[in-house]
C-alpha cells in the first residue's frame, strides 16, 4: 500500500506545481486564463481521482503546495498593478534616387555606422552608367530607436527620397504575457527540483524528469522570444531602396486646362521624337563596323552569284536564225 499512496502523492504534487505557473498566468491576460483553464481541465482528467486520494493520504504535502501556489498568485497579483513600459516597434522604409551611386552608398553605411546602428542585409545591382546601365542597391539597417530621428535627418543629405513611408507596432502586450509565462515556468522548473530532491523510487524520478524537461524546453523557448522582442523594440528596422538615375524624376503635375494639356501633350510628343532621333542615330553610328562587315559579305557574294546567272542565261539563248537559202 505504501508504495500506490507514494506515488499517487507525488501526481498530485506536480499537478499542484504546474497550477502555480497556471494561476499566475491568469492574473496576467485573458488569453493566458485560457491557456489555464485549457491546462487545468487536461490536469483534473488525468489526474482527478489520484488527487483526491492524495490529498487524505498525505495532507501535508498537499497543503505546502497550496501554499506555494498562493503566494506565486500573490506576486502575480502585485507585478500586475504596475503600469508596464509600452514596446513598440518602428518600420521605415526609403525609396531614394541620386546622381551620385557610390557616394550616396558610402554615405548611408556610414551614417548608420556614426549613429551605432549595423547593416543587416545589402545586395546591389547593374554595372553603372559608364558601361550604359544603371545601378541599384537594397539596404536593410537596424538603427537605434533613440536615434531614429537623426537617421532622418542625415538620410535627406544623402540622396533624393522620392518615397518615405513609416510603420509601427506595439508588442506590450505580447511581450508583458510572454515574460508573466516565462516567470511563472520559471517557479514550476524550482518546484520540480525541490520535488526531485524528494523522490525515492525510480519511477518518481523518470516522472519528474519529464515534466522538468518539458518546462525548460519552454522557458528556453520563451527566453529567445523576449530576447527577440528586445531586439525589435531596441532597434527600429530601416528599408532603403536606392537607384541610379541620370535625371531626378520630376513632380507629378498634372494640367488641368486643356491648353496645358495640349502643351503637355506637344513637349512630350517632340521630346519623344528627339529621343528616338538619337537611339537611332546611336544605333546606326555605332553599328557602323557591323553593317560596313555585312556590305562587304553581301558584295563578295551577291557579284559572282549574279555573273554565273548571267552566264548561264547567255548559253540557254537559242542561236540566231540563218539567212534563207536562194531558190
Amino acid at each position: 500500500m505504501k508504495k500506490p499512496v507514494r506515488i499517487l502523492s507525488l501526481a498530485l504534487a506536480v499537478v499542484l506545481v504546474l497550477g502555480v505557473g497556471t494561476g499566475c498566468s491568469s492574473k496576467s491576460t485573458d488569453t493566458n486564463a485560457a491557456t489555464v483553464s485549457n491546462t487545468a481541465t487536461a490536469s483534473d482528467y488525468s489526474y482527478g481521482e489520484a488527487g483526491r486520494e492524495t490529498a487524505q493520504a498525505s495532507p501535508e504535502l498537499a497543503d505546502g503546495a497550496a501554499m506555494q501556489t498562493a503566494d506565486t498568485a500573490g506576486n502575480g497579483g502585485q507585478s500586475g498593478s504596475e503600469i508596464p513600459d509600452e514596446k513598440i516597434v518602428q518600420y521605415l522604409t526609403y525609396d531614394m534616387e541620386t546622381l551620385n551611386f557610390d557616394e550616396t552608398l558610402s554615405g548611408l553605411e556610414k551614417l548608420c555606422t556614426e549613429l551605432g546602428g549595423y547593416i543587416q542585409e545589402s545586395s546591389r545591382s547593374g554595372e553603372g552608367i559608364n558601361r550604359q546601365g544603371l545601378r541599384d542597391a537594397y539596404y536593410v539597417l537596424r538603427i537605434p530607436s533613440g536615434r531614429l530621428s537623426d537617421f532622418r535627418s542625415g538620410a535627406d543629405g544623402i540622396g533624393t527620397v522620392v518615397r518615405l513611408s513609416t510603420n509601427t507596432e506595439n508588442i506590450t502586450e505580447q511581450y508583458y504575457d510572454t515574460e508573466s509565462r516565462l516567470t511563472s515556468l520559471r517557479t514550476q522548473e524550482k518546484r520540480l527540483l525541490e520535488l526531485m530532491e524528494k523522490s525515492e523510487t525510480l519511477t518518481d524520478v523518470i516522472a519528474l524528469e519529464q515534466a522538468l524537461a518539458d518546462v525548460t524546453w519552454e522557458i528556453e523557448s520563451l527566453t529567445t522570444s523576449l530576447r527577440r522582442y528586445d531586439a525589435l523594440v531596441d532597434y527600429s528596422t530601416v528599408t532603403v531602396n536606392i537607384n541610379e538615375v541620370v535625371q531626378y524624376s520630376e513632380p507629378d503635375t498634372t494640367p488641368r486646362t486643356l491648353p496645358q494639356r495640349i502643351s503637355t501633350q506637344f513637349t512630350s510628343s517632340v521630346k519623344g521624337l528627339i529621343t528616338l532621333g538619337e537611339d537611332l542615330l546611336v544605333l546606326v553610328v555605332g553599328g557602323l563596323p557591323v553593317i560596313l562587315l555585312l556590305g562587304i559579305i553581301f558584295c563578295v557574294i551577291f557579284f559572282p552569284v549574279r555573273h554565273q546567272i548571267r552566264r548561264r542565261k547567255s548559253k540557254q539563248l537559242p542561236p540566231p536564225p540563218s539567212d534563207q537559202q536562194a531558190p
